[in-house]
């Protein structure tokens, strides 16, 4: 740890007032807390989230996409068939 920065923090540390200083520590346990624990949030996916993400990148590399506006009319579609 670079010990300039360590001594800055500590002095604005002991100028905040108590109810502060109990915030700091929560927060210095969750950082500490998440440090240890902080995967990857890909590597949670489940198989089928996994191949949804490929089946997708392979249909943009393929140009099976819709622009925005097609994608609108398509939604709008869809819905006015199930009102209907």
């Amino acid at each position: 740890m670079d010990s300039t920065i360590a001594l800055k923090l500590s002095q604005k540390i002991k100028l905040l007032p108590d109810d502060l200083i109990q915030e700091v520590d929560k927060f210095v346990d969750y950082l500490k807390y998440k440090s240890e624990h902080d995967d990857d949030w890909s590597v949670n996916l489940t198989d089928n989230q996994k191949q949804s993400i490929k089946d997708g990148s392979e249909d943009i590399s393929n140009g099976k996409t819709y622009s925005h506006a097609e994608a609108k009319q398509i939604i709008r579609e869809y819905i006015n068939s199930k009102i209907s």
